[in-house]
């Protein structure tokens, strides 16, 4: 598990910096263990080969089921594990057309209230170089990123 160590307030660094620096947060990396255990649970592909699980078995038409699971869980790596899928799964709708503001809201509030756990999924996923280079999804997840920063300032 990783927990923020302190930063002064007046840290040059940009907000998104700050997150990523070595001195602030350790990255959370979650175990083979936790992967298996849902793949099992869940019917999904696992292999230990397998490098990015969350791409390899997202799918927004289960995102419900990955949500309901995950309120059944105790152990934060399989929640951290379990949330990668999820916004993997949100960020498959490529479209707001089709996308589920319903579960959404069920999900960033997960995201906000356990951002202990999610907070390197949340700046991964709201990382933009420029408007041109993003993720479906990363705008949704630069609200919450926007949110939760100032736990880590």
């Amino acid at each position: 598990m990783y927990y923020g160590r302190g930063l002064e307030k007046e840290c040059p660094l940009e907000e998104k910096e700050i997150i990523m620096s070595k001195d602030f947060i350790e990255y959370y990396m979650a175990s083979g263990r936790a992967e298996k255990k849902l793949s099992e649970s869940l019917g999904l592909t696992w292999d230990k080969s397998i490098q990015d699980w969350d791409l390899v078995n997202s799918n927004p038409e289960r995102i419900d089921d990955f949500l309901k699971a995950y309120q059944e869980l105790d152990d934060d790596d399989e929640k951290f594990v379990l949330m990668q899928l999820i916004v993997a799964s949100f960020d498959d709708f490529q479209s707001d057309k089709n996308f589920d503001f319903k579960l959404w809201n069920k999900c960033s509030i997960i995201l906000e209230k356990e951002h202990f756990i999610h907070i390197h999924t949340i700046y991964y996923w709201s990382m933009k170089e420029n408007q041109s280079d993003h993720f479906f999804i990363s705008p949704f997840m630069e609200v919450i990123f926007r949110k939760v920063i100032h736990y880590y300032q």
